[in-house]
């Protein structure tokens, strides 16, 4: 059998975390590379200015083996000598496969209700330290990553590739680019039947750390799920009248599963190949949609043409962008503006005006426009800059300077951040709330740069300098 083919090693190692797009530049048909931030690149070959389009569908990724068959006998035989066991013999076959996993990004919500004890001084004559019990709910966001076999169980490949599917890298799939070594295992289980055990899953964790009082939650919201092929080498031997089978990772080289007699699985053929369709990833010329003159090399969802002054709002999701302010402030020069999506609540959302708003009832629910590094940072910043709109005058933006942060989040992801940010406050007040009944659509936007300028560990707004966050929660 032929050794599957390693990548070139210095081009493996000049590469950092994140997609490998195997297509090509559209203007030249030179290959592409850029990291996990999928909105624009600029070709190495002809410098033309391209952007990555998600497709609708889900999409497939596959994961490149960089070990050779040669590297693969080696670790096997580190890792028996290892354990004091005899080294392969001559005789060891190989069986190289592309094993299919379902990969889900979601935010996780976690409502934990326990009670805490406290400790306060009495008010008698001997200040004595008296102790009471309160209850307290902690509800939380975080991002959450997780994969689960979409192929035939089989003995020896993991259920999951666990934390690695946050950063290894990745290019799309193509039957085309796989190696003739390597087999790629069909679908089995179609996502219907895997979101069910997911969500499931998550539930369970529930039973960790038991309520002190009502329900503990954890549910996750937004699933966005993709398909990614990982590679596995499986080894075998007979030495001796002795069976051996190793189970390796075609990326590191480790071995992941030994077993000294052959091993079965009822379920490893059970079940009918799916016809999955995927998506499959665009690449198009980044120009403005009214003039088709070349768009600024930064990576934004909001460009401004140079030629013509149209605004292009990329990856819109039906939402359209009314007008782009800037909150005035008294300050200047040292003002960072950082941008923020606003939409409008309408009157059928009014309790929506007085769960974010405070007691201004604000109008304008804000997002951060702009990548956080965690998820409670954006809902504290979110909600401070909604309540604090009624104090803040704003006009018409003509143009930006250097100082002005990109649009790093689209319209159509602060849509959804919106309703998990509302979501997560409601939950404050109403325990029983669902995800599912709320119910906002907004189809208008504005974009609205608010400056700020740093104190200390903090940004603080320079217009009613009321609204702060940690400089640390800005994913740069």
């Amino acid at each position: 059998m032929r050794t599957p083919t390693s990548p070139d090693a210095a081009a493996a190692a000049s590469r950092k975390s994140g997609f490998f797009i195997g297509v090509t530049c559209p203007g030249c048909g030179g290959d592409l590379e850029l990291e996990d931030d999928f909105s624009v690149l600029t070709c190495v070959h002809c410098g033309s200015i391209l952007r990555i389009v998600m497709p609708e569908l889900p999409p497939a990724f596959m994961a490149l083996p960089k070990v050779t068959e040669r590297e693969i006998r080696f670790n096997i035989d580190r890792f028996l000598k290892d354990n004091g066991l005899p080294l392969t013999g001559p005789g060891m076959q190989f069986k190289f496969i592309y094993f299919p996993y379902w990969k889900v990004d979601a935010i996780l919500l976690k409502v934990r209700n326990r009670i805490e004890e406290r400790l306060v001084q009495s008010d008698d004559y001997e200040s004595r330290e008296v102790s009471y019990q309160k209850e307290e709910t902690e509800i939380t966001l975080m991002p959450h990553v997780v994969t689960v076999p979409a192929g035939h169980e089989s003995a020896g490949v993991p259920d999951s590739i666990g934390v690695r599917a946050r950063y290894v890298r990745l290019e799309p799939f193509s039957r085309e680019r796989i190696d003739d070594a390597y087999d790629s295992l069909p679908i089995i289980h179609p996502w219907e039947s895997v979101w069910p055990r997911i969500a499931s899953g998550v539930a369970n964790l529930n039973n960790i750390s038991p309520a002190h009082f009502g329900k503990n939650r954890t549910e996750l919201m937004h699933p966005v799920h993709s398909i990614v092929y990982f590679p596995y080498a499986i080894a075998e031997s007979y030495q001796s009248g002795d069976f051996a089978r190793f189970t390796v990772d075609a990326v590191t080289g480790r071995v992941l599963h030994h077993a000294g007699r052959p091993e079965f699985n009822e379920n490893e053929e059970s079940g009918l190949p799916r016809d999955i369709k995927f998506g499959s990833l665009e690449v198009t010329f980044h120009r403005c949609e009214n003039c088709g003159f070349d768009l600024p090399q930064q990576k934004t969802f909001v460009a401004v043409c140079a030629n013509c002054d149209y605004v292009n709002v990329i990856d819109s999701g039906g939402v359209a962008l009314e007008t782009i302010a800037v909150a005035n402030a008294p300050r200047d020069g040292d003002n960072l503006y950082f941008p923020f999506w606003q939409f409008h609540i309408p009157p059928e959302n009014a309790g929506l005006r007085r769960l974010m708003g405070g007691i201004y009832h604000s109008e304008w629910l804000s997002v951060p426009a702009f990548r956080m590094t965690n998820l409670e940072g954006m809902y504290r910043l979110s909600k401070r800059l909604t309540a604090a709109m009624p104090h803040l005058a704003t006009t018409e933006l003509e143009s930006v300077g250097n100082s002005f942060l990109p649009v790093s989040v689209s319209a159509a992801d602060a849509v959804t951040l919106a309703k998990v940010i509302s979501f997560r406050k409601r939950l404050k007040n109403d325990k029983k709330a669902e995800f599912g009944d709320l119910k906002f659509n907004p189809q208008t936007a504005r974009l609205l740069f608010v400056p700020f300028h740093e104190e200390s560990y903090f940004f603080v707004d320079s217009a009613a300098k009321a609204v702060t966050f940690e400089k640390s929660a800005v994913r740069v």
